[in-house]
């Protein structure tokens, strides 16, 4: 058996920044403090204190270090930016590895059940979605974040271009993301990518039922001379492998759904319909 290539987990969910930002805020007001009393203890103004309990702001380690002379903090708050800015990494890491791996590819095979997925999105749709996702983010970061989706629809540029055959839930037909305009634009930029051959599109109709609604979105990734892997998430973690029997697992369910979905023109029609509802 191969082993798990890599994984986020639970663990990575559920520290973040604004779960630092909760923590410090708790630990201030045990011992008595003001944002301004605790401002000028470790020398920064009562707007960064703020900043830094409601998550906009990230402190530096030397900052933490001072904020853990309060009282009955025991140490907790510079451990938990060393961990944040590993776990940072981690995700970083994961995601790099992702973005190499779709690069490479010969075929994709993805199934989604509530929105389009990153390389099919239009600037418009995945600013939108990276905004509710990161609502506190700074501008910049927002702007990081949208370059780094558009970067991965490059993949489908290009004469050594993967073949890319997507399983479509038709909610995400449905879930209004970032307006009307916003919605047709998106709709259309996937038909014209049909239309030119460079994509294949089955949308699962709700009329399905039970099919694909408890099934999470699911990426193959084939390659000429690597194993192939399998991309899939839930709730509280994501997870890459090349595990032989996880890969044929998903390849199941994936087959399972595309049988479930409509036929190629039809899925069109449909995606043109709802289009036209978006004007």
């Amino acid at each position: 058996m191969r082993k798990q290539v890599m994984s986020l987990n639970d663990e990575f969910k559920i520290l973040t920044w604004e779960y630092f930002g909760e923590e410090l805020k708790r630990f201030r007001e045990t011992a008595g403090l003001t944002q301004q009393a605790l401002g000028d203890m470790v020398y920064v103004s009562a707007s960064y204190i703020a900043q830094f309990e409601s998550g906009k702001r990230k402190p530096q380690l030397d900052v933490s270090e001072r904020l853990d002379n309060v009282p009955h903090t025991g140490g907790v708050l510079v451990r938990m930016v060393k961990k944040l800015v590993q776990t940072s990494k981690q995700f970083a890491d994961f995601f790099g590895l992702m973005r190499e791996a779709e690069q490479k590819a010969t075929s994709i095979h993805e199934y989604e059940n509530v929105r389009l997925p990153g390389v099919l999105q239009t600037r418009p749709y995945a600013e939108a979605i990276i905004r509710a996702m990161h609502p506190l983010s700074e501008e910049q970061v927002v702007t990081d974040l949208v370059d780094g989706r558009m970067n991965r629809a490059t993949i489908l540029e290009g004469p050594a271009r993967p073949a890319y055959w997507l399983v479509l839930h038709e909610t995400a037909l449905h879930t209004r993301i970032g307006g009307d305009d916003v919605m047709r634009g998106q709709l259309e930029h996937v038909l014209r990518l049909i239309d030119l051959n460079v994509i294949g599109v089955q949308v699962l109709p709700f009329t399905e039922g039970a099919v694909g609604a408890m099934v999470s979105p699911i990426l193959l990734l084939e390659f000429a001379d690597l194993p192939s892997i399998v991309y899939t998430e839930g709730l509280s973690s994501a997870d890459i492998t090349d595990d032989p029997r996880a890969y044929r697992q998903a390849e199941e369910v994936y087959a399972l759904l595309r049988t479930a979905a409509l036929p190629i023109s039809a899925s069109r029609e449909l995606i043109e319909s709802r289009a036209e509802k978006y004007f």
